[in-house]
């Protein structure tokens, strides 16, 4: 439990550094591919209206295991045959459909 009397100013400055490096480090495995500024509002709709959310709650309906997976960079953003914008490899929608 903290004891303020028996803590440096420091120590609690570093736990709450930790803390809050450890909680960034968790999003999402570090890619952010929300961002839809380059998207036109029809393309916004289409993948509002396509549900897609990342990350996905189900690694089996994960963006890169679908049919319509585009792979991006090494370990960023990718992008899909049927939606505008960057694709978290491990998003999905509901137009997900397992590779063959």
């Amino acid at each position: 439990m903290f004891d303020a009397g028996n803590t440096s100013r420091r120590a609690f400055l570093h736990c709450g550094a930790l803390l809050v490096l450890s909680m960034i480090g968790c999003r999402s495995r570090g890619i952010d591919c929300n961002d839809s500024s380059t998207l036109s509002p029809v393309e916004t709709k289409a993948r509002n209206d396509a549900l897609y959310v990342e990350p996905s709650s189900s690694p089996s309906t994960a963006c890169d295991i679908c049919q319509y997976w585009i792979k991006g960079s090494s370990g960023g953003c990718g992008g899909c045959q049927l939606l505008r914008g960057p694709i978290h490899p491990k998003g999905t929608c509901r137009l997900f459909v397992m590779k063959v």
